[in-house]
């Protein structure tokens, strides 16, 4: 009979485990060993160890440097890792010796600018066995193999695995299949000579009775709901919430009946990464909210942004002005672990050169004619823990580029009339819309410090690129301006819509919305019109536009007309439906349009 249990018990979801009055274990179904990681699911078990110097260590994780420790960087030089070009969030796989210098270590890295990938390693482990490495961000699984074993596991967001060869037997003395497990087997703790327990092969456990349960379970609130049902405080503490390392259980203690107690374990941890990925979601939406359009062009570069916003590293934003150079700082900025810190806003180009560096930097009381008698804390001090974006970066003269690149290289500031140094921690954001390339080349900007801004260009694509985007922007500007202006204007006039597509709008997003507000103002109907536009915007067609000043305005109005629809037949190349999407109509009138300005039989 009670091996009938036994295997019933197996083969349920939940893991059981019986303690006896000193908490040592008496009974433990299989998932309860899969939980704890005392038994695999796949691969070899091993004995107990501890590593030894030489012994070959293979890595593969999908994110350096998490908040949840998975894996930071300052572990992987352990293992002969050049850890300068690492990055956080950076996938790593890589394959050292313990002890080994740094730089010897095979790696590939795995940038998170890159979008969904797959990235292998290989390397010879002896003259007939390789060891081969993978990160597949599609399906989310890490693998390593070596030789005949395959060893695989499956993540949400977050994870490591790591397998230990003996240096010379080249044998797996180590692995991991559940990233970091309740073992408290952590890589930084192993590389620094932790031991590690014993893991049984295929779900075959080695001895774990009478092994203490909390060995594998350190939790306190556990501990404390087991000790009132063994002192017969209570008979039963139900859905206690814990969590050790990165496993999420809902635990319930029961009295066996006896002097002992049962306990039942249900895993958590996928809901809570769920949970996690949602609320990441949330806060991507809630960043990006402010960025409107839907071409592929744009949602790429959204794309690419979140990414970015993950890292700590420098971003520079390139991009013509009215591009949305500020928007989207302010949007990596919100969408990163800095979002509960401030974000600083400074225009490199508003400012006197003569005012920049104390605004930057602060100053001490009475440092300078004019000083408060109180100093003041700048840009960069208020900044702190946060985001500062420093917009035209192009602008700064010689001197204060040499004071901003020591910011970057020593993470500290001099307010004006101090001699010591503040410590920060600020990430930096620059933009611009020169050529910082051509201004080195010139002399104009400094190589090292264009050198330590470009860590991650951005590239902001203008609006003639993206036009489809305009009737999403329309959309969003028009009822903010209407109620601006105390006006209401609802809607664009199709000559309208079609003078829009035709224009380059050199002045990008920010020339749309200020003709936008230059029509609201000029409409005496709800719907803006040719009449209404400014002068200025009209005279884009130039010549051509000058030829036509004579003509009625419905001719050359329906000129206009021709032209736009011509021009988004080539966009499109020939499909008539998609040109219909361009321009935003219906393909009935679309349809209509072709015949009558006889681009269609």
């Amino acid at each position: 009979m009670e091996k009938k249990l036994a295997k019933l018990l197996d083969r349920i979801a939940e893991g059981i485990v019986y303690l006896d009055h000193d908490l040592n274990i008496t009974y433990a179904n299989i998932p309860f060993m899969k939980m704890m990681g005392i038994t695999s699911n796949q691969g070899p078990g091993h004995p107990a160890g501890i590593i030894k110097p030489g012994d070959l260590v293979l890595v593969a994780c999908n994110y350096v440097d998490s908040e949840d420790d998975v894996l930071m960087k300052k572990d992987l030089s352990c293992i002969g890792v050049d850890i300068r070009n690492i990055e956080k969030g950076d996938g790593i796989l890589a394959v050292g010796a313990l002890g080994a210098p740094a730089g010897s270590a095979a790696v590939k890295l795995a940038r998170y600018m890159a979008s969904d990938f797959i990235v292998d390693l290989t390397c010879g482990i002896t003259k007939d066995k390789e060891a081969s490495l993978q990160i597949n961000e599609i399906n989310n699984i890490l693998t390593i193999t070596v030789g005949q074993c395959r060893l695989e596991m499956r993540y949400q967001t977050h994870n490591a695995m790591m397998v230990i060869l003996d240096k010379d037997t080249k044998e797996i003395v180590f692995y991991q299949d559940r990233g970091y497990t309740l073992r408290n087997e952590s890589f930084g703790d192993i590389m620094r000579g932790k031991a590690w327990a014993s893991k049984g092969q295929f779900y075959d456990p080695l001895s774990y009775k009478g092994k203490n349960f909390m060995d594998f379970f350190p939790d306190r609130k556990c501990l404390q709901a087991i000790r009132a049902v063994v002192n017969n405080e209570q008979d039963c503490v139900e859905n206690i919430e814990v969590q050790v390392s990165l496993v999420y259980f809902l635990a319930t203690v029961n009295s066996d009946g006896e002097d002992g107690v049962v306990l039942i374990f249900n895993d958590l941890t996928e809901v809570k990464q769920y949970q996690a990925i949602l609320q990441e979601n949330e806060k991507y939406e809630q960043a990006f909210s402010s960025i409107i359009g839907s071409s592929k062009l744009l949602q790429s570069t959204v794309k690419m942004a979140a990414k970015i916003s993950q890292s700590k590293s420098t971003v520079l934003l390139l991009g013509e002005s009215g591009t949305g150079k500020g928007v989207f700082a302010k949007a990596i900025h919100d969408n990163s672990s800095r979002s509960d810190k401030n974000f600083v806003s400074i225009n490199m180009a508003a400012i006197p050169p003569a005012l920049l560096e104390s605004e930057l930097f602060g100053y001490e009381a009475g440092s300078f004619t004019g000083a408060s008698g109180k100093g003041k804390i700048g840009r960069f001090m208020s900044a702190n823990g946060g985001t500062i974006f420093l917009d035209e970066i192009g602008d700064m003269n010689l001197e204060l580029q040499a004071k901003i690149l020591q910011v970057l290289q020593e993470n500290r500031v001099y307010p004006v009339g101090s001699v010591s140094p503040i410590d920060i921690d600020v990430r930096i954001i620059a933009a611009t819309h020169q050529n910082l390339e051509e201004l080195v080349r010139t002399g104009k900007f400094r190589a090292d410090l264009y050198y330590r801004l470009n860590v991650i260009t951005l590239e902001l694509a203008p609006l003639r690129e993206h036009k489809e985007d305009i009737w999403n922007l329309v959309e969003y500007f028009l009822p903010i301006i209407s109620k601006k202006v105390g006006k209401i204007v609802r809607q664009i006039d199709e000559d309208v819509k079609y003078i829009f597509y035709l224009y380059d709008w050199p002045g990008n997003v920010r020339e749309l919305e200020n003709v936008l507000e230059s029509a609201v103002n000029m409409a005496e109907s709800q719907t803006i019109t040719l009449e209404d536009l400014p002068k200025r915007f009209l005279n884009f067609l130039g010549k051509r536009f000058q030829e036509r000043s004579m003509l009625p305005l419905r001719e050359a109005s329906g000129q206009a007309e021709k032209e736009s629809i011509t021009a988004a037949l080539e966009l499109t190349k020939g499909n008539k439906a998609e040109a219909a999407k361009v321009l935003n109509i219906a393909r009935t009138t679309f349809y209509n349009k072709l015949k009558k300005h006889s681009l269609i039989e």
